[in-house]
């Protein structure tokens, strides 16, 4: 890893995230990703009044968030931070969920608290979590396209459609462009989309969007 960089550099597959390769060693990074990444990807602990998807009392989160405050005055560079510094976000306890916005909302919320960290720290001015169903902006895109030629009311009613494709509310063959929206809607049911948008200290902008499983 070369010697310049401070982390090590981590890539989001859209299923997990993996260490970057480059020449045959593993990548250095000094951006953010890395760090946006275990922000939002590894388990913080449950909160005790939080209800957990798996039915029990394992909270998670990681061991050393328990011992943050005795960075106090030590290497931590804001020391008056640390007594809340907690690793990872709370987005795990959204499995099993339903495809609601309510759910979409929690997730705005834990994925903004797991990033609040940059400006608390300052290295940014703000923090901005679009929470998202991936399939569902894919199905409307598709029906937007296809409403000129097949009408506004047809396409409105395509996103509430059966799963049987070969089918359109009128009757009629649906169009291949609907088809192929609603069976991308279908194929990304479960999952979660984050557009993260952060303004950094020096005014520059990072913007990031990642698919998550729930």
């Amino acid at each position: 890893m070369s010697q310049a960089s401070n982390d090590l550099g981590l890539i989001w597959s859209g299923l997990a995230s993996d260490c970057a390769i480059e020449d045959g060693d593993l990548a250095g990074e000094n951006g953010l990703e890395t760090a946006i990444i275990l922000s939002l990807f590894c388990d913080a602990r449950a909160h005790d009044d939080d209800i957990l998807p798996s039915g029990t009392d394992f909270r998670r989160g990681w061991w050393a968030d328990s011992i943050a405050p005795l960075a106090m005055g030590g290497l931590n560079l804001r020391p008056d931070s640390a007594a809340n510094d907690r690793i990872g976000s709370r987005l795990w306890l959204l499995a099993r969920e339903k495809e609601l916005p309510e759910v979409l909302a929690r997730a705005k919320d834990y994925a903004e608290e797991a990033l609040k960290w940059l400006i608390d720290d300052g290295e940014a001015k703000a923090v901005s979590v679009r929470a998202y169903m991936p399939g569902d902006e894919r199905a409307a895109r598709g029906v937007r396209e296809d409403a000129e030629s097949i009408g506004a009311e047809q396409a409105a009613s395509l996103l509430s459609m059966p799963v049987r494709l070969e089918d359109s509310p009128t009757g009629t063959a649906t169009p291949p462009s609907v088809a192929t929206a609603l069976a991308a809607q279908r194929f990304r049911k479960g999952w979660l989309g984050l557009d993260i948008s952060i303004t950094l200290a020096d005014g520059s902008e990072y913007r990031r969007a990642f698919t998550y499983p729930l």
